[in-house]
């Protein structure tokens, strides 16, 4: 079983996974560290049912999410894949960050729809089994991103996107949890 956290960056989701793993969860963005995550993940990418995985994934990036960065699809696809593989170990996974984030692979369009966002993530199929969701005021958050020196970077990503502000980026982002909320009813 794959846990997915969502909320915004800040908001204590790494911390909580890093927790979780102290209790016996094991942490799917971060398996393992340096040279045995290369390794771990260069396996990955040999065996067979993940190469299937991937590419299938790929083309729905390519077809569905043609305005996304290639690199984006490229991630997208790897995370997707991981997690179709990962869910046949039978073990139970922490994902600090995944599809509910919203992140760059949704269109704006698709963003506010709960009907097109589900059909969106049933396009991927690689969504987590579980995802909880982090309920922290915005302004704490963005608190919390100005004193760890983050608040720079994601101030440009918040304008990149058509935000005035990374605060109303953060707060638009804790409004959209409704939007999740009615998606895992």
């Amino acid at each position: 079983m794959i846990i997915e956290f969502s909320a915004p960056p800040g908001s204590g989701k790494t911390a909580m996974a890093l927790a979780a793993s102290r209790d016996g969860f094991k942490l799917f963005r971060f398996p393992l560290q340096g040279k045995r995550k290369v390794i771990f993940d260069a396996a990955l990418m040999m065996h067979p049912i993940f190469i299937q995985s991937f590419i299938r994934s790929l083309s729905v990036f390519f077809t569905c999410y043609r305005d996304l960065p290639l690199k984006r699809k490229i991630l997208s696809s790897f995370i997707a894949s991981k997690v179709k593989f990962l869910r046949r170990k039978k073990d139970w996974y922490i994902r600090d960050q995944g599809y509910f984030q919203f992140g760059d692979w949704v269109p704006e369009s698709v963003n506010k729809n709960v009907r097109l966002l589900m059909q969106a993530l049933d396009k991927i199929d690689g969504t987590s089994d579980a995802v909880i969701f982090f309920d922290v005021p915005s302004e704490v958050v963005y608190e919390k991103l100005r004193r760890r020196g983050d608040a720079g970077t994601w101030e440009n990503r918040a304008l990149e996107r058509g935000y005035a502000s990374l605060l109303d980026r953060i707060k638009d982002q804790n409004n959209d949890n409704i939007i999740k909320y009615d998606m895992c009813k």
